[in-house]
């Protein structure tokens, strides 16, 4: 695993941050191997794929426990949430996205009902057709607005066409890693051919 204390910084500052290659290509094939054997056995299928949801880590997941029970990412969540009590990665979602072509989970701007930080691991390269993860900088404190305001799409906000310009879309290698507070405007993007493989750890107040 990279050291990710040189993204601390901008974490705090922009809520959001991508880190190319967290994971080394051992690592990578080591949590595909146990994610793939998982969803083979666990998986329920939904409208975009399947997935499987963990509420803690089983023992024989040995290179998912370890990451996502690492240092890096509870040094990140720590400083995140600074003196607030948190509960730490206790649920972690494996999906594999592949079905309706031109639709997306969660394909809208939006932030979080109940507010998470979230780690996510691509775990296959993903390009334009793979459903790219996709954000708008500098939107947290109007995520945060959304949110307490119980409306929770960007089509609730007065400035919509202004804050898509700004639109972000990671287009990036497996291995790489976002860390980011779900006040942060985001959406899942369009799966057109392709699939996108997605490992994510959600921390709670």
């Amino acid at each position: 695993m990279l050291n990710i204390d040189p993204y601390l910084k901008s974490l705090k500052k922009n809520k959001i941050v991508v880190i190319p290659d967290f994971l080394n290509e051992e690592e990578i094939n080591s949590v595909r191997s146990e994610y793939e054997a998982i969803l083979e056995d666990r998986a329920k299928p939904y409208g975009f794929g399947r997935a499987v949801r963990l509420y803690g880590i089983p023992d024989d997941l040995v290179a998912i426990k370890e990451i996502f029970n690492s240092k890096e990412m509870l040094v990140a969540a720590r400083h995140f949430y600074g003196r607030t009590p948190f509960k730490f990665n206790t649920a972690v979602f494996l999906s594999h996205e592949f079905g309706i072509p031109g639709d997306a989970p969660n394909g809208y701007w939006h932030s979080d009902r109940d507010h998470a930080f979230k780690f996510m691991i691509y775990l296959k390269d993903v390009g334009p057709h793979d459903g790219p993860f996709s954000y708008i900088p500098n939107s947290a404190n109007i995520g945060a607005k959304l949110r307490l305001s119980r409306k929770h799409q960007l089509r609730d906000h007065p400035d919509l066409l202004k804050l898509v310009n700004k639109e972000e879309t990671v287009l990036a290698k497996a291995g790489t890693l976002m860390i980011f507070s779900t006040d942060v405007i985001h959406k899942g993007g369009r799966i057109n051919g392709g699939e996108r493989m997605v490992i994510r750890g959600h921390c709670r107040p």
